[in-house]
């Protein structure tokens, strides 16, 4: 074949094919690319698509740009530039993302990292011109609101008031709040806020909108009549449209009003509002906005039959002059008669459960027996059940002086025995045992021991069981009274001891005990309620609590002085199958460091000299204070140990009667050991000294 001439064209092709094969024909390798620069080297955040350009050197047609670590469509420029498309994801966060450019093999490799800033975006301060809804109505359930406005982002935050609410982003112009049921629980103005966050953002101005009452409607009340006279009411009201800011009005004035839910309000009415019978008449108003006063329901109050539960004073003594009776009970009224016989008398109403009448000083001019009622008029009314009130001559005061050579730290007495229990120190003949004691004839019945140095002692109301405090074991121990025999005993807590002991008003095997620190002051860690030797959970409070204790009627209600701090606070204290826990604190009725207290007939006495209404937290008189006292609120008479001298007061004007002389009296400082006094049968006393236990009878202390 005879040779062609080939064509420039074809030259050139085979000009290149022999470069790329270089010298002898063989394959060559890719370089290392090198980036030196991209473009551009920032750009900001969520801008979107962008082309990039790198600079560099050693870049080859099968260079690929990576970004993130994932290649990316590559166009080859030349061996110093290549082109790639950054996706709107590999902008979308601020931050650093590293470029790369890889060459394949043979040879090449990866090349140096190149950063590209993502620079965040500044987001703008939100603007908020329109709600949809535009106003709210109370008492609904959450509900959504269309917020309208500019410069709105995916990290907007919308808030009612202070309280950031759940926010979905529609767009940069509208965002969708959450408002809840707590919001709208009440009327009121509120006001919506947006928060844009950083970089820039910044808080909308607030945006008010107003959350509108539903007018209120009653339907009916959970009574249509009630007593007067008696303890603060809770009414229930029935209706429609109420709200958590609600509030019933009697007579136009509002009362406590608890909110239950929409159609359920339970209101409080004040003792106050019972006093006497009528016709209450009950609303219930809603504040603005909207809301408004709902329609009327009256409530019939009547007055209830009268009920006499104590006489703090049931005797008086003959030919002493006139004086205020105090009756307590239930369903007292403003205009209740405190009757004499029959005879009406003055009569001050103090409160649904308080009565104050004058008995005047011919009532008791003699000795006699009146009978104390009270009456309560129509509608309604009646007249109570009948308490006898016996007026006596005073007797003589001439004493039987009689000692038992025991020095005993504490003593009760038994009615049912007719005995004297007291417990006898470790020094003392019957060291460490309870004693019986027969007070009439002045002789010891019997003893039992018990343990280690027996301090202080309470009586069961059934004459069951005698608790003592073992200070020297730092336990309790419970006695059989009837068999006189040692019972169960318990450990208090680190040497601690029984300050002061009560036992529950017909609750035998329950006792509360003061628990005392030895060595401290104050002394008081605590009154704990004992169940047959099983503590109940809750203790009162320590340091300066109650730590002489007296119950009166109720197991439910227990009452203590701190006699140990200036405080010298009065406490009340609820008792339940819990514990123990402080109610109220009062200061001011009782006072003086050592005092101790006793409690008769709905009083508290402090032997101190004060005489205090227990439930009302009221000192109603003073006496002359000493080491020790008794009350006979049956007698209408309290005797109070001073020296050698037990002073005889009357319950009804607090005045002296008459003293009787008891010599030799010798009695411990009160921070050493406090001084009890007991009555004993129909005329008798019964006192510890520091050496011997003290029986004084007198006709001037009989009944």
């Amino acid at each position: 074949m005879s040779p062609r001439r080939l064509s420039g064209a074809a030259l050139a092709m085979l000009g290149l094919l022999l470069a790329a094969c270089g010298d002898g024909g063989t394959e060559s390798s890719n370089p290392i690319p090198a980036i030196v620069t991209l473009e551009p080297n920032s750009v900001q955040q969520r801008s979107g698509e962008t082309a990039l350009r790198v600079i560099g050197n050693d870049f080859v047609r099968q260079s690929v740009v990576r970004v993130k670590g994932t290649d990316r469509p590559t166009q080859f420029v030349s061996g110093t530039e290549l082109r790639a498309t950054l996706t709107a994801a590999d902008v979308e966060a601020a931050g650093q993302i590293q470029v790369l450019v890889f060459n394949p093999e043979p040879g090449g490799g990866v090349s140096n990292a190149a950063p590209l800033t993502v620079s965040p975006v500044q987001n703008p301060l939100p603007v908020v011109s329109a709600l949809a809804p535009a106003a709210l109505t109370a008492g609904g359930a959450s509900t959504d609101v269309t917020v309208t406005g500019t410069g709105f982002v995916a990290g907007s935050r919308a808030y009612v008031g202070n309280a950031v609410r759940p926010t979905t982003f529609v767009s940069a112009t509208q965002l969708r709040v959450q408002v809840s049921d707590t919001i709208l629980a009440t009327s009121g103005a509120r006001t919506l806020s947006v928060v844009n966050p950083q970089p820039g953002g910044g808080v909308s101005s607030p945006f008010p909108f107003e959350v509108r009452a539903p007018q209120p409607a009653i339907s009916s009340l959970g009574t249509t009549q009630t007593t007067a006279g008696r303890e603060p009411l809770t009414l229930t009201v029935n209706g429609t449209g109420f709200l958590a800011n609600s509030i019933v009005q009697v007579n136009g004035t509002a009362v406590p009003t608890t909110f239950v839910n929409g159609g359920v309000l339970n209101a409080t009415l004040s003792e106050g509002m019972l006093r006497a019978a009528g016709t209450l008449t009950i609303t219930v108003v809603n504040a603005a906005p909207g809301g408004g006063v709902s329609g009327p329901l009256p409530l019939q109050v009547v007055n209830g039959a009268p009920v006499i539960t104590i006489l703090p004073s049931r005797g008086a003594t003959a030919g002493r002059g006139g004086f205020t009776l105090y009756v307590h009970g239930t369903s007292f009224v403003e205009n209740s008669v405190v009757r004499w016989n029959g005879q009406s008398r003055p009569t001050q109403y103090l409160g649904g459960t308080r009565l104050a009448a004058t008995i005047a000083a011919e009532d008791v001019a003699g000795a006699r027996t009146a009978e104390i009622t009270v009456s309560n008029p129509a509608p309604g009314g009646g007249t109570s059940s009948g308490v006898s009130f016996t007026v006596r001559t005073l007797g003589s005061a001439a004493a039987v002086r009689r000692t038992v050579a025991i020095s005993a730290r504490d003593l009760v007495y038994d009615p049912g025995s007719d005995r004297v229990y007291a417990s006898a120190r470790s020094t003392s003949a019957y060291a460490n045992s309870i004693v019986a004691i027969d007070p009439s004839a002045g002789t010891v019945a019997g003893s039992v021991f018990v343990g280690s140095e027996p301090g202080r002692v309470a009586r069961s109301d059934d004459g069951q069981f005698l608790y003592v405090g073992l200070d020297g074991a730092s336990a309790i121990r419970r006695v059989d009274l009837p068999s006189l025999t040692p019972g169960i005993q318990w450990s208090l807590t680190g040497g601690q001891v029984a300050g002061d002991l009560e036992v529950l008003p017909g609750r035998p095997r329950s006792v509360a005990v003061s628990r005392h620190n030895r060595g401290y002051s104050p002394p008081l860690d605590g009154v704990t309620i004992y169940d047959d030797g099983v503590a109940r959970p809750q203790s009162s409070p320590g340091h300066t609590g109650g730590n002489r204790i007296e119950f009166l009627e109720s197991s439910s209600v227990l009452y203590g002085f701190n006699n140990a701090h200036t405080g010298f606070e009065f406490f009340t204290m609820g008792v339940d199958a819990a514990g123990v826990r402080h109610t109220n604190e009062t200061r001011g009725v009782i006072g003086g460091f050592y005092t101790d207290i006793l409690g008769e007939s709905g009083r508290i006495y402090g032997t101190d000299g004060s005489v205090v209404d227990a439930a009302r937290r009221v000192r109603m008189g003073t006496l002359g204070g000493g080491e020790a006292m008794a009350v006979d609120a049956g007698l209408g008479r309290a005797f109070v140990l001073s020296g050698s001298a037990i002073i005889v007061y009357d319950l009804n004007t607090f005045q002296s009667l008459a003293t009787v002389t008891v010599a030799g009296v010798s009695s411990d400082h009160p921070a050493l050991a406090v001084s009890r006094m007991v009555r004993w049968g129909d005329n008798g006393l019964a006192f510890v000294d520091t050496n011997q236990i003290y029986l004084i009878s007198s006709p001037v202390f009989g009944r």
